[in-house]
């Protein structure tokens, strides 16, 4: 079904009658008067001081002609600003509050249900990956057993839609990128003779850092 988007100058529009986003995701900031409060503990204060520096532009929030929400990326961009800051417990608050305000009543209820339940994928999600201790080294087989594990996760708490639509192209690279480490493309004697081109070097860097993201460690 066709979509629109919310966009800044359209919020006053979709909000006046009824009135209210997995390699790692940019997080945007919310427009103004979408910051949390300044009256929060000073722990809480600390974890978003790093919000200041995000970009002012936040995504368009997308809505089907019929007013109802489109699960999309700039989506997962929104709830990830709020609820990768795990130290906050009001996080998923505030985060339904700016729903509340971005989008009409339909769509912020879908929308505040879809959120509660990413919270509890997150919170979820670290307890398993944790438990996997893959180390510097992890076991390309074990790393494609937790892979399944975290899609099943996905398709039961976000459902399959939404987890193909949000993870769906971070899961096909993690797919490539394993199969490039089990079985790496044989290099011919002149390829293997000549010094690695900038396109492959920047291409093994990605695969590198899509097995990285998979298994929580930071780029190297």
């Amino acid at each position: 079904m066709p979509t629109t988007a919310v966009r800044p100058a359209d919020h006053a529009m979709a909000t006046g009658a009824a009135g209210t986003p997995g390699g790692p995701m940019p997080a945007p900031t919310g427009a103004a008067g979408d910051s949390p409060p300044a009256d929060q503990s000073a722990n809480t204060a600390t974890a978003h001081a790093g919000l200041a520096l995000l970009p002012a532009v936040q995504p368009d929030l997308a809505l089907t002609d019929d007013q109802r929400l489109v699960a999309d990326h700039a989506l997962r961009m929104v709830m990830e600003r709020y609820l990768n800051d795990r130290r906050n417990p009001q996080r998923l608050q505030q985060l339904d509050d700016h729903l509340q305000r971005r989008l009409p009543a339909g769509a912020a209820t879908e929308a505040q249900a879809l959120a509660a339940r990413y919270d509890r994928y997150l919170a979820t999600h670290a307890t398993l990956l944790a438990a996997q201790n893959f180390g510097d080294d992890p076991d390309l087989h074990r790393l494609a057993r937790w892979q399944a594990q975290r899609r099943q996760l996905r398709e039961r708490l976000l459902g399959a839609e939404v987890a193909d639509q949000w993870f769906g192209t971070e899961d096909a690279y993690l797919e490539q990128a394993l199969a490039e480490a089990r079985e790496p493309a044989p290099k011919s004697a002149r390829a293997s003779a000549r010094a690695t081109t900038e396109e492959e070097r920047l291409h093994a860097q990605h695969m590198r850092e899509v097995i990285d993201a998979a298994i929580g460690r930071a780029p190297r």
